[in-house]
């Protein structure tokens, strides 16, 4: 404005006046967008039917890579994240392989179902990782994990390729598990 208009006045003084005429917007605070998101979630999605699976690669854990490779410690960490109520279902194996996904699968759906859910309203969000994607070239050949998620009636949605904030839920945990459960697994192995 004190460029293009030839405006005397101070930048503050500039931004006071749009401020008190309402031509600018508020800045929103982290909380509010934080409750605004939560309403969001809550008016989306019921508890335990949208989760947000992912495999997390343990060797890049500063602490628990020397467990993996000297102890024989599990190198690889499967997660499932209900989106609404934040729940985790996890569990560790050996091998990233489409076996250990559909596995991993299988374990979701029947802790599910123990609870009484219906399958059929239960969707799970993946990303594109060879554990869960098609190992072969035809197209019409489902992976072993898709089949499962088929089979219980549940119904299956990939991630755009490289759009890792689809996944956000599920890589939060990964996070938190990776400082919490992780270190105090090393720290009393010790």
């Amino acid at each position: 404005m004190r460029n293009e208009f030839g405006i005397k006045a101070s930048t503050k003084t500039i931004q006071k006046v749009f401020r008190e005429e309402g031509l600018t917007r508020p800045r929103r605070s982290k909380r509010s967008k934080q409750r605004d998101l939560r309403a969001w979630k809550e008016a989306n999605f019921e508890p335990l039917q949208y989760w947000q699976v992912d495999t997390k690669d343990c060797v890049d854990v500063p602490w628990y890579v020397e467990r993996i490779y000297n102890r024989g410690f599990p190198r690889y960490l499967y997660q499932a994240r209900d989106v609404r109520a934040g729940v985790l279902y996890s569990a560790f194996a050996y091998e990233n392989t489409s076996t250990n996904a559909m596995l991993f699968m299988r374990r979701l759906f029947t802790f599910l179902t123990d609870l009484g859910m219906d399958l059929g309203e239960v969707v799970v969000q993946t990303d594109n990782g060879t554990e869960y994607v098609r190992n072969s070239n035809d197209l019409t050949k489902q992976s072993a994990c898709e089949r499962v998620i088929a089979g219980a009636g549940a119904r299956l949605v990939r991630i755009p390729p490289r759009q890792c904030t689809y996944q956000s839920e599920v890589e939060r945990a990964n996070g938190i598990i990776e400082y919490e459960l992780l270190a105090r697994l090393s720290a009393d192995r010790k």
